[in-house]
């Protein structure tokens, strides 16, 4: 980084503010944990990005017998080391609080520099936060290192409607992400009132899924199917285009993703699709990875499948594939899942244990009938995750726009 825009400057961290990091006291000392009240934070809080709170808390002695110390509000943290993608994530916090040693604590000393905007510029440079730190799993950064990188400084009342603006489109996304946990913890209340009370029963059964409407039968996935089997076993011959072949990654709760996929020739289709024929109605289940994600085959596409995704075909006159597909994704069908999972070099659900996998069973105009309702909260949570991802390609272009002087605010 070495042009700046007009009227800015270019700096370092470490000319702008102090860097300090944290400790851990004594975990075999109760006296440093017990009903401690001051905030303690770990690596995993910088998740969070603005911190009101965390979870951890130590005592004053643990503070004074530890190498940890008080960090002032509106600081910036940065992960120096943690699992998966925690190392270079970016916080600031809005308490004051104390950190172990994994995190860097960047408190602005210069009243001229918005803390708000420092938190924005570091975070839209996370990959080249990991990349200072060698890039490597077992790699991190240190204060030197963040003292070094430099900075592109804009006059302090830009550098405040930047961090404005920035931060205004961040509180969309965080009350977007709220409305969507929201939702999805209703449909989850609604999976466990449907599933074992249904629709306007009062006379209820005991059953081996517990009380269920005396109206309801308990069945086999096998019994209500014509067909349940799994892709292609052998690894098929691949090219750059033609039909899809499709494993657990493209298997999403209601959906296929097609954005990764591989593809196969016409010969090789024809080979496969003579054991395993998805067809629209049909119901695919992932049995490897990601386990138990479940889709109801769509409309006009062709594709084959792989050995990590199952296939249910359904007896029409008995189940339908909607109400089918929402029970399999109820947290009473998952757990069953879960049990029969087969631990080899990595879990596995296979097709005899699909088979017998059980399943509340009402009418057929039940079954749409409550299919119907849980539908309309997946369009909900649809609806609200696609707003989620318009905020974030926005707040994408809002960053390359406004923290390279590209647009003058």
């Amino acid at each position: 980084m070495n042009k700046v825009p007009e009227g800015w400057n270019l700096v370092s961290i470490g000319d702008i503010a102090k860097l300090t990091a944290g400790g851990t006291p004594s975990t075999s000392r109760t006296e440093y944990w017990e009903n401690g009240n001051i905030p303690w934070m770990t690596s995993g809080d910088v998740h969070k990005r603005v911190i009101r709170d965390v979870k951890g808390r130590i005592t004053e002695k643990g503070l004074k017998a530890s190498a940890t110390k008080i960090i002032p509000v509106k600081s910036i943290f940065v992960a120096l080391a943690g699992q998966g993608k925690t190392r270079g994530t970016v916080a600031i916090s809005e308490i004051e609080l104390t950190t172990n040693q994994s995190i860097a604590a960047i408190i602005i000393k210069n009243k001229d520099v918005n803390p708000y905007y420092i938190f924005h510029n570091l975070s839209n440079r996370y990959e080249e936060l990991r990349s200072e730190s060698g890039g490597s799993g077992r790699a991190g950064l240190n204060l030197q290192i963040l003292s070094d990188i430099a900075l592109s400084l804009p006059p302090f009342a830009e550098q405040s409607k930047i961090a404005e603006i920035l931060s205004s489109v961040d509180r969309s996304i965080e009350a977007t992400e709220n409305l969507m946990a929201k939702l999805a913890d209703l449909k989850k209340a609604l999976m466990q009132e449907l599933f074992t009370k249904g629709i306007g029963h009062t006379k209820f059964k005991n059953s081996p899924l517990g009380r269920i409407p005396e109206e309801w039968e308990v069945t086999n996935l096998d019994k209500i199917s014509t067909k349940i089997t799994d892709g292609e076993h052998q690894t098929p011959s691949r090219t750059k285009d033609g039909i899809y072949l499709l494993s657990a990654r493209n298997v999403l709760n209601g959906k296929l993703a097609l954005e990764d996929v591989d593809y196969i020739p016409q010969c090789e289709y024809d080979r496969i699709s003579t054991r395993c024929n998805p067809q629209s109605g049909d119901i695919l289940i992932s049995c490897s990875g990601t386990i138990g994600r479940v889709c109801i085959v769509p409309d006009n596409i062709t594709f084959a499948l792989v050995r990590s995704v199952a296939l249910i075909k359904l007896k029409k006159t008995e189940a339908n594939p909607n109400f089918i597909a929402q029970a399999l994704q109820s947290p009473q069908l998952q757990e069953q899942i879960g049990a029969s999972i087969s631990q080899l070099a990595q879990g596995n659900l296979f097709q005899g244990q699909i088979k017998r996998l059980m399943l509340p069973l009402p009418s057929l105009k039940e079954q749409t009938e409550i299919a119907s309702i849980l539908s309309a909260s997946d369009a909900k949570i649809e609806k609200a995750k696609s707003r989620l991802n318009k905020l974030q390609d926005m707040k994408k272009g809002l960053m390359q726009d406004l923290l390279t002087g590209k647009v003058r605010v």
